[in-house]
């Protein structure tokens, strides 16, 4: 049977410093591991979460741009110099709103 009496002093003071050791040791890699777990999350966050809301805001200034171009179209009907300078603009802004849709599917 283990008994501690029969153990010198110095000798409990080293296991109880090899434990404690042994103990920081073991906190400090739960917190390596924590901290992995932790960074792999964020950069799955931002690899996701982020470029859709970037692409989403793309879309969405997209459509602003193609409203206005339309009132500008509407507002200017009887000037086809005017038309014709927003036209290819409206083009050219729905082809990229449409592209990064596809994007975000």
């Amino acid at each position: 049977m283990f008994n501690l009496r029969n153990i010198t002093i110095r000798l409990r003071l080293y296991l109880l410093g090899a434990f404690a050791v042994f103990a920081m040791a073991m906190l400090g890699a739960y917190g390596l591991f924590s901290l992995s777990e932790v960074r792999h999350t964020f950069d799955h966050f931002v690899d996701n979460n982020t470029k859709s809301l970037v692409h989403l805001a793309h879309v969405r200034a997209g459509a602003g741009n193609l409203r206005r171009f339309e009132k500008d179209m509407f507002l200017y009907t009887g000037d086809i110099v005017t038309i014709e300078k927003y036209w290819p603009r409206w083009q050219k802004t729905l082809a990229e709103s449409q592209a990064t849709l596809e994007t975000l599917k």
